[in-house]
């Protein structure tokens, strides 16, 4: 088994109950903007406001956490944590706290020479690499992006600068396969290897239940399901945490607007909000089975429903009309097929 798939397996030992011990992981959303536009991604859909995350509210929410128990924090979710300027600080700060594992997951291409250098010295221990083509033409119809050979060219870098300079760091990369890429993974394993320490291939999937649009037009022919529940429950809400780069509380990394929202930490403590009667009820609703008109139903129903916030103070306007995105796929599509026939 992949050292990537070992770490993900270990979210499926949670204690299912209403008041869960607080988790060993904290997933901070620094900033949910983004450089990509990814086929397969909500991102572009997004109406949410947009920013970074307060320094002194990221620095109050590490702490918190740490003297919870969490000690691995991931810095992203809906975002390219590479366009916060203050990344290196939240991990050195993390380091210094005493978190044994800081991470995140990034597309890489900002990651140039300066920026990998002083990345590595804020103490980070790994980075995944999203890197959804086997060629050129692949990876811009994944990333809406050409700019295969730069990132290529970023990893190549750090994996020669760590073996050089006797880094610790570990280098892992992602793979999300579609029906249009899904021979790319023995090209992607072949390509990589040499230069990271494990690949994970993904085959696209419906995630979060706000991107109906991607089932009938990139996912893999039977793979639309979720890959984040096991015996029927979903393990987000009971065995990781979720802050949102505004300081909100949610139920998962894939909340596009801010429809799981559970409490404002900008008004509680971690662990107040972890606690709270609200994030109780939902988690009963999950132990039930009983989330009809929430985002949650539709991603582990494979549903498209109409679905409402927990709380409609926090959240954006999540568009139940897909047919601009899909019109958006429909139309890179048609550029790869036509790249591969003048080929």
């Amino acid at each position: 088994m992949s050292a990537l798939k070992e770490k993900y397996n270990e979210y499926f030992n949670y204690d299912v109950s209403l008041t869960p011990k607080f988790p060993k992981v904290l997933l901070l959303e620094v900033t949910n903007l983004c450089n990509h536009s990814c086929v397969f991604c909500t991102h572009c859909k997004m109406t949410r406001r947009k920013g970074f995350i307060n320094e002194e509210l990221a620095y109050r929410l590490l702490e918190e956490a740490y003297n919870e128990g969490s000690r691995e924090v991931g810095f992203y979710m809906m975002g390219e944590p590479l366009l916060d300027k203050n990344l290196e600080k939240y991990i050195k700060y993390a380091k210094d706290l005493g978190y044994s594992y800081t991470f995140i997951t990034t597309n890489g291409l900002l990651f140039n020479y300066n920026r990998m250098v002083s990345i590595i010295e804020s103490g980070l221990d790994s980075i995944k690499f999203s890197f959804n083509g086997g060629d050129r033409e692949h990876y811009l119809f994944a990333h809406g992006s050409d700019c295969y050979e730069e990132v290529k060219n970023n990893i190549i870098t750090l994996s020669n600068y760590r073996k050089e300079n006797g880094c610790n760091i570990k280098i892992y990369m992602s793979c999300i396969l579609t029906r249009y890429t899904k021979n790319d993974g023995k090209k992607i394993i072949k390509t990589f290897s040499p230069f990271v320490d494990d690949i994970f291939i993904n085959e696209c999937i419906k995630t979060g239940g706000a991107n109906a649009e991607i089932e009938d037009t990139v996912c893999i022919e039977g793979k639309a399901m979720s890959k984040s529940i096991q015996d029927g429950i979903c393990f987000f809400p009971f065995n990781r945490v979720h802050v949102t780069y505004e300081g909100y509380l949610t139920l998962c990394c894939q909340d596009l607007e801010n429809y799981l929202i559970i409490e404002d930490l900008n008004k509680m403590s971690l662990k107040e909000a972890w606690n709270s009667e609200r994030f109780q009820r939902i988690r009963k609703r999950h132990i039930d089975g009983n989330l009809e008109g929430t985002l949650c139903y539709n991603c582990l129903n494979n549903a498209n429903e109409s679905v409402k916030p927990l709380a409609e103070e926090y959240a954006g306007y999540l568009s139940e009309n897909s047919e601009v995105r899909r019109q958006i796929i429909q139309s890179r599509i048609e550029k790869l097929l036509d790249s591969v026939s003048n080929a």
